[in-house]
């Protein structure tokens, strides 16, 4: 904690560019470098840390002398904190660097203007605690005859920040080099597949491929001792019994129905601690055990029910949420509203008998009616400037934004009978960033 937390010097004034918690519009992000390590064991001040190494490339679309990058809870290890460097490496004259815990930044300030179309890069050493808050790089412990730990990640929807300094809004697109330095005893994935791994003495190094182009929320990564259960002909790695029947069903209807170019080869695996239901990270996709989890001799037919409709929720995300990005969280609607309706189209493809169309009424309308009545509603949308604050963006994660969008998408696409994929098509080329 103490051992762990940032110096911070922070110049006290009201109406800075740093002052506001939405990134400028100066920079336009392309890569990052990103290399983590952690032992999964407790250092002298009985805390989990992970060692990291990060460098953020961008371009400057317009002429200023701050680079303002997102960073929170990471205790940069050099002096000074960051380096600011040129397209060529070479190391450029910073005349201060101040964190602000408030708006959760790393700020430079350059002693020249960066200039317009030039790209640039900081570079950044830092420690973090891999803390049990199931938020950003954390862990997550489970008996298997003794204490097991294994660390993974909740990015979304603006914790890539407690990870690696990056510019952690979902429009600032980029692609992700990872490395993931670990005991040999464990196993680390990531977005894309390995391409390397090195044994160093007590260290094992995971490089994996880069990334196609992705928002930071979508960024993941575990180390775990869990053993993977592949499909055989099949590319993506499941991790129960069910998976490789039923929901294979609705992985092969959804990737149909949008083009099976947008698909990616995808992980699932279920976290023993995780906040969310599930979540759609591209490539590697994480889970609540109960939203994947399925023994057909002890759990009920409602726990089947749940595992087909988180699948196929985090499934239709590959498309829309992850391809398609919204530009800022007040159009989350977009992003959740047709993942909740596309899951039950691929739920009633591999479960045609549980007549799931009908059941929505029940799950959806019924519900989301009684919960819209109340006086804490909120409209679908909002204006970008009416949400800012991380505690803002949080509050948008609930049944409206779910299962009332659903219920419209239901309604529309009912009235128009429009094919899906065509609809989508438009979608895409409209909102695609």
């Amino acid at each position: 904690m103490s051992s762990i937390s940032p110096t911070i010097t922070t110049p006290q004034t009201s109406d800075e560019p740093w002052t506001k918690y939405r990134l400028p519009d100066t920079f336009k992000p392309y890569h990052y470098d990103v290399r983590l390590k952690t032992d999964l064991q407790r250092n002298s001040q009985g805390l989990y840390v992970f060692y990291g190494k990060s460098e953020a490339f961008f371009t400057c679309v317009k002429a200023t002398n701050l680079v303002i990058i997102h960073s929170n809870k990471l205790n940069f290890t050099t002096d000074p904190k960051a380096l600011l460097k040129d397209s060529a490496g070479n190391n450029l004259t910073v005349s201060q660097i101040h964190e602000v815990p408030l708006t959760q930044y790393l700020v430079l300030h350059a002693a020249n203007s960066l200039e317009v179309n030039k790209n640039y890069s900081v570079y950044t050493e830092f420690v973090g605690e891999l803390a049990d808050d199931l938020a950003g790089f954390y862990r997550s412990e489970y008996p298997n005859g003794q204490e097991r730990i294994i660390a993974t990640t909740q990015m979304q929807a603006t914790d890539a920040r407690k990870a690696f300094p990056c510019f952690d809004e979902p429009a600032m697109k980029a692609t992700f080099s990872i490395i993931i330095v670990h005991n040999p005893e464990y196993v680390a994935l990531s977005n894309m597949n390995a391409i390397s791994k090195s044994d160093e003495q007590t260290w094992t190094e995971t490089a994996f491929a880069k990334t196609v182009k992705m928002p930071t929320y979508l960024v993941a990564f575990i180390i775990s001792q869990f053993k993977a259960i592949g499909d055989p002909g099949n590319s993506t790695t499941v991790g129960v019994s069910y998976l490789k029947h039923g929901v294979l069903h609705i992985y092969i209807y959804i990737t149909i129905r949008f083009s099976e170019s947008y698909f990616y080869p995808a992980d699932q695996v279920a976290i023993p601690d995780f906040g969310a239901g599930a979540m759609e990270n591209w490539g590697l996709v994480l889970y609540r055990e109960t939203a994947l989890l399925y023994d057909n001799q002890v759990s009920s037919i409602s726990n089947k029910e749940r595992v087909a409709e988180v699948v196929a929720h985090e499934l239709a995300h590959q498309w829309f949420g992850n391809l398609v990005t919204i530009r800022w969280w007040n159009d989350l609607w977009l992003n959740e509203g047709f993942a909740s309706y596309v899951e039950y189209l691929g739920v009633d493809k591999a479960e045609p008998n549980w007549n799931i169309k009908d059941l929505t009424v029940l799950y959806d309308v019924f519900r989301v009616m009684a919960v819209d009545a109340l006086a804490s509603s909120h409209p679908l949308t909002s204006n970008e400037e009416e949400v800012n604050t991380p505690a803002e963006i949080s509050e948008l994660f609930d049944s409206i934004t779910y299962n009332k969008v659903r219920s419209y998408t239901d309604l529309i696409t009912a009235s128009i009978r429009t094919d899906l994929k065509c609809w989508g098509k438009k979608v895409h080329d409209k909102w695609s960033n």
